[in-house]
C-alpha cells in the first residue's frame, strides 16, 4: 500500500473506530438511563441530548471516509454497466471531482460553523444542568474533510493510471476499455 493510501486509511479507520465507540456509548448510556429511570425513579439528565448532538452525529457523520475508501455509498447503476468503458470511466471521474467538491464544501462551511460555536462556547440547558456542545460540531468537518482527501486522492490515482492502494469495488481504473486498463 503506498503511504498516501496508509496515511488516508489510519485516519479513515480512526474515525471509523470513533463512530464505533459512539454506538457503544450511545447502548450504555440510553441502557443506564432506562434502568435508573425506571428501577430507581431517576433518569440521567441529558441522555437525549447527548444522543441527538454527540452519539448520532458522530455514528452518521465520522465514517463517511471509510465508505468513500471502499466505494461503498450508495449508486444506481441501471443503465451505467450498458455503457461503453470510455464514458463509464469519464462518469465515474465527473462523479468522484463532484464528490470532492461537495465534500470539500460542507467540511469548509461547517467548519466555519463549528468556529463560530467554539466562539461562543455553545451550550445546552437540560434539566438546569449545563452542557457543552459545541464540539460535536467538529464531527461534520472531520468527517467530510476526510471524505473529500480520500475522494481526492482517489480522483488522483485515476487520473494518473494508479492504484489508489484502497480496494473499492469500484476503482474508476477499472472502467477503462479493456486496451487501456493497466490492472
Amino acid at each position: 500500500m503506498n503511504p498516501i493510501a496508509k496515511l488516508l486509511s489510519g485516519a479513515s479507520g480512526a474515525l471509523g473506530a470513533i463512530a464505533g465507540l459512539a454506538v457503544l456509548a450511545l447502548v450504555c448510556h440510553v441502557t443506564l438511563d432506562v434502568i435508573l429511570r425506571y428501577v430507581f425513579n431517576a433518569p440521567l439528565n441529558g441522555t437525549i441530548l447527548f444522543v441527538s448532538t454527540f452519539y448520532m452525529v458522530a455514528i452518521a457523520f465520522l465514517p463517511l471516509a471509510l465508505v468513500e475508501q471502499g466505494d461503498n455509498h450508495i449508486s444506481v447503476e441501471l443503465l451505467f454497466d450498458r455503457f461503453p468503458g470510455g464514458l463509464r470511466r469519464a462518469l465515474m471521474i465527473l462523479g468522484q471531482v463532484l464528490t470532492v467538491i461537495v465534500a470539500s464544501l460542507i467540511a469548509i462551511r461547517s467548519g466555519e460553523e463549528a468556529l463560530g460555536k467554539y466562539a461562543l462556547g455553545t451550550f445546552s440547558l437540560e434539566g438546569g444542568t449545563k452542557f457543552i456542545t459545541w464540539p460535536s460540531y467538529f464531527i461534520l468537518p472531520a468527517g467530510f474533510g476526510l471524505m473529500a482527501l480520500v475522494a481526492l486522492w482517489r480522483l488522483i490515482a485515476a487520473l494518473l493510471g494508479i492504484d489508489s492502494g484502497f480496494r473499492g469495488h469500484n476503482e474508476i481504473a477499472a472502467y477503462m476499455p479493456a486496451e487501456e486498463n493497466h490492472d
